[in-house]
């Protein structure tokens, strides 16, 4: 500076903003951190990399090629991968090759395996079993399992996607109340009783993925902090789902009295019955479709952790009217040649060898298999679909 000239006094307030600045945001860091402590201390959560893709014919998609990682603290840590086509585990062709038996297996998290890593899914465990039961047959099984889906994603995505695989076989794992998901307005019935299909965008939840994941390092962040989860899945469960719920709240939560908790309780009767129309109706066009195909289907039913519960102490089980559900679709599909497979008495007797409660086979809060669970389920499954296939085990 030259000789005689004061400093400018720009000059010094520029640098106090600066500290001021820099002073801030290390402030906010280090407070991020210790909300991120406390959380992690007292409240633990859950961490899930986001793997959702926004499409209007399944309201949402797995993301393809990516890997991600998923933890529930205290129970489980898992990573996983996901293939060009959106698809859990390790990359498969457009077609099947020449000679290889193609099974797709469709289904919500307990397809994709919440809880255990790739090779402990149950489509990786039926590849394992089916691979040994047919020596000498090469075997792809395809786990085309998406989280939170119900069955009208199934029904879209098998019409639209599924059978361009060239599957020689469709295996549906439906948890116990997959079906009530039909009113989410993916699939409707015309006016002459036929099944229309809808585009729908689910505008709360899109804004609020794209407003998340326009964030530098969103992924990064979802996949390491348990505090961003806890505030993601707070926003989340803010947000009013598509018609499908309203029918189902219990009617004891009704504050208003006798006759609305009997007006509720007759309206949630009506959308069951509603969804279970449309279910078998859904369920319906794919036997057919699948039949004129020559692709057979089998449906596993998931039990919840509560029946088998239930079961195991000699009571009745809950979920009566889920049950109702799946003896419906067993009474109608039995004609169509669509085998329904349930594991629960394997599950059951599984606890009773072991002397263990429901809680050794199903994690207590998440609620899905252990990797053991998925290995019963896929024995359960692996008779039923070469059965499917007219196909006799060769093991010994």
């Amino acid at each position: 500076m030259p000789e005689g000239v004061a400093p400018s006094p720009r000059s010094g307030g520029g640098r106090k903003l600066g500290f001021a600045v820099v002073a801030l945001l290390l402030a906010s860091v280090v407070s991020i951190l210790v909300i991120e402590l406390v959380v992690r201390v007292f409240w633990p959560h859950r961490i899930r990399t986001p793997f959702a893709l926004d499409d209007p014919r399944f309201l949402y998609r797995n993301e393809p090629e990516m890997a991600g990682y998923h933890t529930a603290p205290g129970e489980f840590a898992y990573s996983f991968t996901v293939n060009s086509f959106g698809f859990r585990g390790q990359e498969v062709a457009a077609k099947p090759s020449p000679g290889v038996l193609r099974v797709l297996c469709v289904g919500d998290s307990f397809t994709w395996g919440t809880g255990v890593e790739d090779d402990e899914t149950y489509p990786a465990q039926l590849a394992e079993i089916l691979s040994a039961d047919l020596k000498g047959q090469e075997v792809e099984v395809i786990n085309a399992g998406v989280m939170s889906w119900g069955v009208s994603q199934y029904y879209r995505w098998i019409l639209e996607e599924g059978f361009d695989l060239e599957p020689d076989v469709i295996v549906i794992a439906m948890f116990h109340d997959d079906w009530t998901q039909a009113l989410l307005g993916l699939v409707n019935e015309g006016p002459d009783g036929t099944l229309v299909t809808e585009n729908r965008v689910f505008e709360q939840l899109r804004s609020q993925r794209s407003l998340l994941g326009s964030i530098p390092g969103f992924r990064w962040m979802m996949t390491n902090s348990q505090l961003l989860n806890w505030v993601r899945d707070s926003a989340r469960s803010q947000v009013t789902w598509p018609p499908v719920t309203d029918g189902f709240v219990k009617s004891s939560e009704d504050p208003l009295g006798a006759r609305a908790v009997a007006e509720r309780e007759r309206k949630e009767r009506e959308k069951r019955q509603q969804a279970l129309r449309l279910s078998k109706k859904m369920l319906l066009e794919l036997a057919s479709e699948s039949s004129a195909r020559k692709i057979p289907v089998v449906i596993a039913w998931i039990p919840h952790r509560l029946t088998i519960r239930a079961l195991q102490e000699g009571q009745d089980a809950p979920h009566a009217d889920n049950d109702a559900a799946k003896f419906e679709f067993e009474r109608i599909l039995a004609p169509q040649d669509i085998r329904l497979v349930d594991p629960r008495d394997e599950l059951v007797a599984e606890l009773d060898a072991t002397g263990m409660d429901v809680y050794g086979l199903y994690f207590r809060r998440d609620g899905h298999f252990y990797p053991r669970g998925y290995e019963i389920l896929a024995t359960v499954v692996a008779p039923a679909v070469l059965e499917a296939l007219g196909l006799d085990s060769s093991r010994e």
